[in-house]
C-alpha cells in the first residue's frame, strides 16, 4: 500500500527562478513519537519565514507522512557553499542543537 505524503507549498528564497546548476538537499526524519511533529512543523515553519535572507537558496517545501512516521524538507540551494550557510545559520543551530553547525 502506497504511503500517502502532505508538503508544503513552495517557499521562495532569493534564487527562486534563476537558471543554473542546483544542489537538492532531503531532510527525513523520524520523530520518536506523533505527538512531536506539531513542535517539528511549527519550527520548520519558523525557519522557512526566514528563507528569503539566505543567500543561495531556491526554495523549499516541507513534507510528513500522513501517518506522522516521518517528515522533512526537500530544499533547493545554489551549491553546497549555500546548503552549509544554512546548516550554520543561528536559527537553524537554535532548533537543531550545537551539533548542527558541525554536521555533514
Amino acid at each position: 500500500m502506497p504511503t500517502k505524503i502532505l508538503r508544503s507549498s513552495w517557499t521562495a528564497g532569493r534564487m527562486d527562478g534563476l537558471p543554473g546548476p542546483v544542489l537538492v538537499s532531503i531532510t527525513d526524519f523520524a520523530p520518536r513519537r506523533r505527538s512531536d511533529l506539531p513542535g517539528i512543523y511549527r519550527a520548520a515553519r519558523r525557519l522557512s519565514a526566514g528563507w528569503q535572507e539566505l543567500e543561495g537558496a531556491h526554495g523549499m517545501w516541507l513534507w510528513a507522512e500522513r501517518n506522522g512516521r516521518r517528515c522533512g524538507a526537500v530544499a533547493v540551494w545554489r551549491d553546497h557553499h549555500a546548503l552549509r550557510g544554512f546548516v550554520g545559520w543561528p536559527p537553524h543551530v537554535e532548533i537543531m542543537g550545537p551539533t548542527a553547525a558541525g554536521a555533514g
